[in-house]
């Protein structure tokens, strides 16, 4: 026998049974029902490994997306301070006050800012690509709450035992 959509008049023939003993058969032990019950658990299991590879596959696509996030960031990041240690080493290595006050005349307060930017923002980007954006507690706080769990203020409590983040439950 092959195939899940088996008729009786198959099984008659496949089997060698009468209809007739089929049809009480399949009564007496509520083949249909239990077919249909068969049929819903491989359902339910074939979709559940279906969500756990997608999930799988998910994941390892956003932790690739995540280092690569994280390494062009930090690509601009050293950049950044490589230029700002040339002029700080220029400063450092000024040798007289007409010297340093040459040095410092020749610093450019909008590139400056614009450095400052560029390195804000790829120090941003790799906290948000490291899942470290939350420098504020209150932030973080939030985020933990989103989560469905419950924050405790350690003060509030009667005992030094009890957890910090526990169950929203």
């Amino acid at each position: 026998m092959q195939g899940d959509r088996i008729g009786l008049r198959q099984l008659e023939t496949d089997s060698g049974q009468s209809k007739r003993t089929l049809e009480v058969w399949s009564r007496q032990d509520s083949w249909v029902d239990r077919r249909s019950q068969f049929q819903d658990r491989l359902r339910v299991k074939t979709e559940e490994k279906t969500i756990e590879k997608t999930s799988e596959l998910l994941s390892d696509e956003f932790s690739g997306l995540a280092v690569e996030h994280f390494k062009a960031h930090n690509k601009f990041r050293r950049l950044v301070e490589l230029v700002n240690d040339c002029r700080i080493q220029q400063i450092e290595s000024a040798t007289d006050p007409e010297e340093l006050r040459a040095v410092v005349e020749k610093l450019n307060p909008i590139a400056l800012n614009f450095w400052s930017l560029i390195l804000d923002r790829h120090i941003k980007g790799e906290r948000v690509a490291t899942s470290m954006e939350y420098q504020d507690l209150d932030k973080a706080i939030a985020e933990v709450i989103k989560a469905g769990y419950k924050v405790v203020d350690p003060s509030d409590t009667k005992t030094t035992k009890t957890p910090k983040i526990s169950s929203g439950d």
